[in-house]
């Protein structure tokens, strides 16, 4: 956990340089440390993809990091003392109560943060992106060894610069700062609302009352944890500045967005925010380098699937004409691309064909446990927000948010509506409601220690979650271990028994405990599970395979013969 905490400290320190680059850049002229660590991550992520697409991010580019960061120190020191004195300020005019809020909150960020991780995507290919960044940068062909390794997310790229593989193992814990960033942001806000009584305020002040749940992604980096900070500090900036919006608001806003989407893009409603202030002041609040930003965030996702998996806009299997001769296989990607429709209806190919879409989605809303719970959810906020923006919060604002909520869910109906892509909205809807019936203010801080203490109980205490899903692989959550005081968690909560097998010119490993289809954990390179090479042969008749003949050539999709 101390380990952890002094990696950390790193963090601020370069996301606050590169936060304070990005800010003069752009003129987004913000001093809040959150809001300027977020903005650090956006500029070190970017840096780190353009380095990756031709070199491994390993210690050379910590090296170039290192240099880049005490150029900018110097560069832009009265910008960054300035954040450092404005946060001490702002610290030390927080009530004892909230001071001692945030500590608390900081704490168990930490020590959920060196406990094992908890989600099963880790050990299928969050892992193993990571890897792959520190070991070889952006690799060619990677998605014929292991599909989902072509779901390489911006977030994956942004743990690479801070995972130090070249001095320790461990350390997989992006996600944690990042929740950290959004603790320090609501406990301020918080004080605002406090201070002025702003409802938005309030909104994105108790939105550590939901560590209760963020807490289970942190040691892992799990995208979805960015998305809900980024969701929240979107409609926070939007809603402050709507009235009367300057172009710097808008390059934050829009900064964040971008962020968000290279990330995530089933994040893609929360563009509606931007949208509509550019849509309503065009003029005003469009620039070139905001144009050339955007430019430059799309053609570095684009780059990224093409070296990845051949395909421009993965998982949409569209190649647009482009189909070099390490791309996934048109088959392979469009049956991926299909296949997750109806898995995430938890329906078979066959029954999703078969039924009119009002089955469908009367069957996605009866889901078992936890699924059919949030789906629920989802549904019942869409029908219920607008009574309660009549007739707690009737402002223009709220109603943007709530048809960009409508457009998510919309599109992931159609897409993948799998109800972690939702939760962002649902937080945020559920949160605003919560706070317009129950809360009053003399009471926020005590319901606060109480999720706190909740949390708490999150962190230090295993519990079986039988009664909310079937997947064995999160029927119970890990609990802190006091010898993790010193030393995190490997990343992995796996066992690191692996085989070595060859199949035509390709040694990989495999994992020997492969008690699900595409875990990997922490193998060594390359790693994929024999049961889904031996799928992959009978189903679609290829193999992965060396493109050369050694492994930095990439990966290739051969015929079986």
């Amino acid at each position: 956990m101390l380990l952890i905490a002094l990696t950390f400290v790193y963090m601020v320190f370069t996301t606050v340089n590169f936060g304070a680059c990005v800010n003069s850049l752009f003129k987004t002229r913000t001093s809040d440390v959150a809001i300027m660590g977020m903005l650090g991550l956006f500029g070190i992520t970017m840096f780190t993809s353009a380095w990756a697409i031709f070199w491994r991010v390993n210690w050379e580019f910590h090296i170039a990091l290192l240099a880049a960061n005490i150029v900018l120190f110097f560069v832009f020191r009265n910008a960054v003392v300035a954040v450092y004195r404005l946060f001490r300020i702002r610290l030390g005019k927080l009530p004892e109560s909230l001071r001692l809020l945030l500590l608390v909150n900081c704490l168990l960020i930490l020590f959920k943060s060196a406990s094992a991780p908890f989600v099963p995507d880790n050990e299928s290919y969050y892992i193993q992106t990571v890897k792959w960044l520190n070991e070889f940068g952006l690799f060619k062909g990677l998605g014929n060894l292991h599909i989902f390794l072509s779901q390489m997310s911006g977030w994956h790229i942004g743990q690479s610069a801070f995972s130090f593989s070249f001095l320790y193992p461990n350390f997989n814990d992006l996600s944690g700062f990042c929740l950290l960033l959004a603790n320090v942001y609501a406990i301020f806000r918080l004080h605002d609302y406090f201070v002025s009584g702003s409802k938005v305020a309030l909104i994105m002040g108790v939105f550590p009352m939901a560590n209760v749940f963020f807490l289970q992604f942190t040691a892992a980096p799990s995208p979805d944890i960015p998305i809900f900070v980024l969701t929240f500090m979107v409609i926070d900036i939007f809603f402050c500045h709507f009235e009367n919006p300057s172009r710097s608001n808008f390059n934050l806003l829009a900064i964040l967005v971008l962020f968000a989407l290279y990330i995530k893009i089933t994040a893609v409603a929360i563009a509606i925010f931007p949208i509509y202030l550019l849509a309503t002041q065009f003029r005003h609040l469009l620039s070139k380098r905001m144009v050339s930003v955007g430019i430059g965030v799309l053609g570095l996702f684009v780059i990224r699937n093409m070296i990845t998996s051949g395909v421009p806009l993965f998982p949409l299997p569209y190649d647009f004409g482009f189909h070099p001769d390490f791309a996934i296989p048109k088959h392979i990607a469009a049956y991926f691309f299909t296949e997750s429709r109806p898995y995430s209806y938890g329906l078979t190919a066959a029954q999703f064909e078969a039924m009119p879409f009002y089955e469908i989605f009367w069957h996605w809303l009866r889901m078992p446990k936890l699924h059919g719970f949030f789906n629920v959810v989802a549904v019942a906020l869409i029908l219920i927000s607008p009574m309660l923006i009549v007739r707690f919060f009737n402002i223009r604002p709220m109603w943007i948010a709530y048809c960009a909520m409508t457009i998510q869910l919309s599109l992931l109906l159609f897409l993948s509506p799998q109800y972690r892509f939702f939760v962002n909205f649902i937080l945020f809807f559920g949160i605003f409601g919560v706070t317009s019936i129950v809360f009053k203010s003399r009471s926020i801080v005590g319901v606060s220690a109480v999720f706190s203490m909740l949390s708490a109980i999150v962190v230090f205490v295993p519990m079986r979650l039988g009664a909310v899903t079937d997947n064995h692989l999160t029927s119970q959550t890990p609990a802190f271990e006091w010898k993790r005081m010193l030393f995190p968690h490997p990343n992995s909560r796996s066992d690191g028994n692996f085989q070595k097998i060859r199949n035509g010119n390709l040694d990989y490993f495999s994992p020997v405990n492969d008690d699900f289809f595409w875990k990997t954990a922490d193998g060594p390179l390359p790693c994929v599970n024999k049961d889904q090479i031996r799928f992959f042969e009978r189903r679609f008749g290829v193999r992965p395979q060396l493109k050369g003949t050694k492994l930095a050539d990439g990966f290739v999709s051969d015929t079986v013969r």
